[in-house]
C-alpha cells in the first residue's frame, strides 16, 4: 500500500488558463506533505496537456490518466460520472491510500485561487467533527451554484436535472423557484449539513469515499454524479457532509442566478453566439 497525506483526483479538459493555480497550489503543499495527483485528461484542444506535463518534471507524484473512452457517452452526466469513476477506480486498483481524498474541479471556479490556510481550515473542521460528517465543501462567491448536486434535510431536495430538461413554457418560472431563488438564499447562509454537495471542491476521508461509486446501476434514470456518490455514503454512514464557507471559490459566469426572464433569455442568446463563435 502506497501511502499519502492527500491524493487528488480532478478531470481536465481545456483548462489551460485555470490549471497552473491548481498545480501551484500543489506545488506548494506538496513541500510539507505527501501528495498524488490524478488528473483525467481528455483530449484537450488547447495546452491543457502541455502545461500538465510541464509541472510533471517537478511534481513527484502526478498521475496522467486519459479518460478519452468517455467521450463514446452522449450524456454529459453519465460522461463525466464515468470519468471520475475512472479516477477512483485507479487509486483503488493501485492500493493507493490517503487519510484525506480531494476532488476538484479545473475550471473558473478556480479563477480566484486556492488557499493553503483555508483548505487546512478545512481538514481541520472535517477532522473535529468526524463523527457527524464525511466531507467538506466549498462555497462560492458571489453566488452558491452548484444546485443541482445539492441535497439538504428540510430544506432541498428536487429533481434539478429534470427541471433543466424542460422546454415547456413554464421553464423560465420553475429555474427561478427551484434554481436561481435558493441560490441567492444559500449564497447568504452559514456552513450547512448536506446530504450531498460539491460546489467545485469537496474532501473526504478516504475510509468514506472508497466505499462508493459514481455511476448508477439504473442507466435509465440519470442521477448527478455526486449525488450519487454522496447519498450512497450517506445511507451507509448516517454522517452528513458539510458546506462551508472555510472555502471560497469563484462562482463560473454560466451559472450566476437570473432575477428577470429577459435577463436569462438575453444571456442565453450571448452564450449560444459566444459558443459557435468558437466552434
Amino acid at each position: 500500500m502506497k501511502k499519502f497525506d492527500y491524493i487528488f483526483l480532478s478531470l481536465a479538459k481545456d483548462v489551460e488558463k485555470t490549471i497552473p493555480i491548481f498545480l501551484d497550489f500543489i506545488n506548494k503543499i506538496s513541500k510539507n506533505h505527501r501528495v498524488l495527483v490524478c488528473i483525467g485528461e481528455d483530449g484537450s484542444k488547447d495546452n491543457t496537456l502541455e502545461i500538465i506535463n510541464k509541472y510533471k518534471r517537478k511534481l513527484n507524484n502526478l498521475i496522467i490518466i486519459k479518460t478519452d473512452k468517455i467521450n463514446k457517452i452522449n450524456n454529459r452526466i453519465q460522461k463525466i460520472a464515468a470519468g471520475r469513476q475512472i479516477l477512483k477506480d485507479y487509486i483503488i486498483k493501485n492500493k493507493f491510500y490517503a487519510k484525506f481524498v480531494v476532488i476538484t474541479d479545473l475550471d473558473d471556479v478556480l479563477k480566484n485561487g486556492l488557499n493553503i490556510k483555508s483548505f487546512k481550515q478545512a481538514l481541520h473542521i472535517l477532522q473535529i467533527n468526524k463523527n457527524k460528517i464525511f466531507g467538506i465543501s466549498a462555497k462560492s462567491k458571489p453566488y452558491y451554484y452548484d444546485m443541482l448536486n445539492l441535497k439538504i434535510p428540510n430544506l432541498y431536495n428536487f429533481n434539478i436535472y429534470k427541471i433543466q430538461c424542460e422546454k415547456n413554457f413554464d421553464f423560465y418560472n420553475k429555474r427561478k423557484k427551484y434554481i436561481y431563488d435558493y441560490q441567492f438564499k444559500i449564497s447568504k447562509m452559514k456552513d450547512l449539513l448536506t446530504i450531498s454537495s460539491f460546489n467545485g471542491f469537496c474532501i473526504y476521508f478516504f475510509d468514506d469515499y472508497k466505499n462508493s461509486n459514481y455511476i448508477s446501476k439504473n442507466k435509465k434514470k440519470i442521477i448527478p454524479e455526486h449525488l450519487y456518490f454522496n447519498n450512497n455514503i450517506y445511507k451507509k454512514s448516517k454522517k452528513f457532509i458539510l458546506m462551508s464557507n472555510a472555502i471560497i471559490l469563484n462562482t463560473p459566469q454560466e451559472h450566476f442566478p437570473y432575477n428577470y426572464f429577459l435577463h436569462f433569455v438575453f444571456k442565453k442568446i450571448i452564450n449560444f453566439i459566444k459558443y459557435n463563435a468558437i466552434k
